[in-house]
């Protein structure tokens, strides 16, 4: 096995860190965009071992964030995976606000379906209204992830 110089070590586990600490950070952002982008951002940390790749990897984060906009089923599988964190410690009430959300959500889209999708700022009101659920929710529970997720992700909301 080939030895690495200890600076190149450090610059390499430095690069991958930031990686790893964006895509946590933007995770559930991406995924709303569309799971197609989140399986190509998780394979390519399958694949990930240089420098570079790490490097691509936050560009392609960068481009996906900026560059696609949200999608109704890449939303709604965002929103379910958020939810995951939240339900078993939610009140009934807080779960029957959150499925009342939901209904109000399916029925905006039944009537006015996405077909480029969305900005931040396009997003239906009942989509934004359980995402903005979903952030108090986690700040309620202290749900030191989430709370991380949407500091750095879905920024109009903030």
């Amino acid at each position: 096995m080939e030895q690495k110089h200890p600076s190149m070590t450090n610059s390499l586990k430095s690069v991958r860190y930031e990686a790893e600490r964006q895509w946590a950070l933007r995770k559930y952002d991406i995924m709303a965009r569309g799971y197609q982008f989140y399986k190509e951002v998780s394979q390519c940390f399958r694949e990930a071992s240089t420098i570079t790749n790490y490097a691509m990897i936050i560009e392609r984060l960068n481009e996906i964030s900026s560059e696609e906009p949200y999608s109704a089923a890449g939303l709604r599988t965002s929103i379910e995976h958020m939810w995951g964190y939240i339900n078993k410690k939610a009140t009934s009430a807080e779960r029957q606000h959150m499925k009342m959300l939901w209904q109000q959500w399916q029925e905006e889209l039944s009537r006015h379906p996405a077909s480029t999708g969305w900005s931040i700022t396009e997003l239906p009101s009942s989509a934004a209204a359980l995402l903005d659920y979903i952030k108090t929710l986690s700040d309620v529970y202290q749900i030191t992830y989430l709370q991380n997720s949407f500091k750095a992700s879905f920024c109009a909301l903030n």
